[in-house]
């Protein structure tokens, strides 16, 4: 019985070509959308200057969150992992279903059924999630409570409003998707922990 990933960004894509070939089991991948296929999560030009420039000219935080998301390729592949499915697919290793679930059940025999969109029904042995993660605040839960305790700026998307030097509150600083309105689209990958790192550094 098929292993089915649901997803169709870079999570799912490892999964599929680690599991692939693998094992005496089909996997099945489920997908909402055709292949996403780009070399960077956003262009590249939001690694310098080049967009960036233009970026903090923009004072209006909601109209950079706008930026922001328009510049990412959310759920999307390389072009080597591209290649790498369609060839596992030609293989007979792995199934492709561009679709949406609407459901899963079990069947009389406890084995998990998948209920398409389109009527189609498939069954599991397991269903793995590789679904992205939210674009909401991360760690949300527990920040709540420290931004209303220390009075701390948000933007309206209620994410920070912080300093060029990531400074939120005094001697609170961000990182990660917490500095995005400042960073910009890349702040969530290697090169935006690159130019948060030289901007923490360069305080000292």
């Amino acid at each position: 019985m098929p292993v089915v990933i649901i997803g169709g960004g870079i999570t799912a894509a490892h999964l599929v070509n680690k599991l692939s070939g693998h094992g005496n089991f089909q996997v099945i991948q489920v997908k909402r959308h055709p292949f996403r296929v780009h070399e960077f999560d956003s262009d590249p030009g939001w690694m310098g200057p080049k967009n960036m420039r233009k970026f903090h000219k923009v004072e209006d935080f909601e109209e950079r969150r706008q930026i922001i998301s328009q510049a990412r390729h959310k759920g999307s592949i390389t072009q080597y992992l591209f290649h790498k499915q369609k060839h596992l697919e030609r293989k007979g290793h792995l199934k492709t279903i561009t679709g949406e679930v609407r459901k899963c059940s079990l069947d009389e025999h406890s084995r998990l059924l998948l209920h398409l969109e389109n009527g189609e029904r498939l069954e599991a042995s397991r269903i793995i999630l590789a679904t992205g993660v939210e674009g909401s605040l991360p760690g949300k839960e527990w920040l709540d409570e420290t931004i209303e305790k220390h009075g701390l700026k948000c933007s309206n998307c209620g994410f920070p409003i912080v300093s060029p030097e990531l400074e939120w509150g005094k001697g609170l600083h961000v990182a990660g998707a917490l500095g995005e309105l400042e960073i910009g689209p890349v702040s969530r990958n290697i090169s935006g922990a690159r130019r948060i790192a030289e901007r923490l550094a360069a305080i000292h």
